[in-house]
């Protein structure tokens, strides 16, 4: 066979690859969110993608090791959301709050409540989860704080404790909102504090 023959076989076999690993990801995430952690079997996911438990552990070593992979996924999609939203200002103030805001309400959504709020810390647990987050969200909060200071806005200070402070407020507030009989009301009260409580770093 020739070389170009075997690069495309390689190729095929490594799309194929990608493609699993997206289809396991894919149902765990669902089942995750709808279930948690502990009411999901890894049985449960190889039914609802017709896998075997073969092609999983070809891809990952554990359940656990698929809940991490599902919960790195979803701190980028978190901040991507987070970017996105800060992009849209022209100030660095402006894009911190933004970005704050976009938070808040995407934890709203049910998916990363149960994956990043509740079942991350216990099934990753703190260092695990903390290192991850690290490089996403709590990145971006950082960055925020870190621009403001930049431009003036914010005095310099210790960037950050305040960025830990910030996204845990967040993270409670927003598990709060879930909590309330009345989500949307809830919703705009917490954003009247959030402005309140960051004009009050100026």
């Amino acid at each position: 066979m020739s070389g170009k023959g075997r690069t495309r076989i390689r190729r095929t076999q490594g799309e194929r690859s990608a493609e699993t690993v997206g289809r396991l990801m894919a149902t765990a995430r669902e089942l995750f969110a709808s279930r948690g952690f502990a009411g999901t079997s890894l049985d449960d996911i190889l039914e609802a993608v017709s896998g075997s438990r073969g092609a999983l552990y070809h891809h990952f070593d554990s359940k656990k090791d698929l809940f991490r992979a599902v919960f790195e996924e979803q701190e980028r999609l978190l901040t991507d959301v987070i970017v996105a939203a800060a992009r849209r200002e022209r100030s660095a103030w402006a894009a911190f709050m933004a970005g704050c805001e976009a938070f808040l309400a995407a934890c709203t959504d049910p998916a990363v409540q149960q994956i990043i709020l509740l079942d991350a810390p216990a099934v990753l647990g703190w260092e695990t989860m903390r290192s991850v987050e690290s490089r996403y969200v709590l990145t971006m909060v950082q960055e925020g704080i870190a621009g403001a200071i930049r431009e003036g806005t914010l005095r310099p200070r210790a960037v950050e404790p305040l960025a830990h402070f910030i996204l845990g407020g967040l993270s409670e507030c927003a598990m709060a909102i879930a909590r309330s009989g009345d989500p949307a009301s809830a919703m705009r009260d917490a954003r009247v504090e959030l402005r309140r409580l960051l004009e009050a770093l100026k």
